[in-house]
């Protein structure tokens, strides 16, 4: 995978792999096309509910959607183990979104 500094980059891509528009994945994860575009341009931080209905839709991986999460500052309670459990992998896939300034 590669890099990707922004989680709309991220859903975005899982459209695109899904031959998929904007409209399909907004009616399928029940929200507004317009909200939908501007979650992924980053313009609005998506409820955890909002982003585990498009990560459905778009049949994230579980790296996708620990990436969209934390880039959005969101992680919902089922992650919440794993990332107890995986501290280090976590870490690793974060490290993307660390600003070192």
């Amino acid at each position: 995978m590669e890099k990707v500094t922004e989680p709309g980059q991220i859903i975005r891509g899982g459209r695109a792999r899904r031959s998929l528009t904007l409209d399909e994945v907004a009616s399928r994860s029940l929200l507004s096309v317009q909200h939908l575009s501007a979650i992924e341009r980053g313009a609005k931080v998506p409820s955890d509910e909002a982003l585990s209905s498009i990560a459905d839709v778009l049949e994230l991986t579980d790296e996708e959607r620990l990436l969209i999460y934390a880039g959005f500052g969101v992680l919902p309670p089922p992650y919440r183990q794993y990332v107890k459990d995986h501290v280090l992998e976590v870490v690793d896939l974060l490290e993307p979104f660390v600003d070192d300034a």
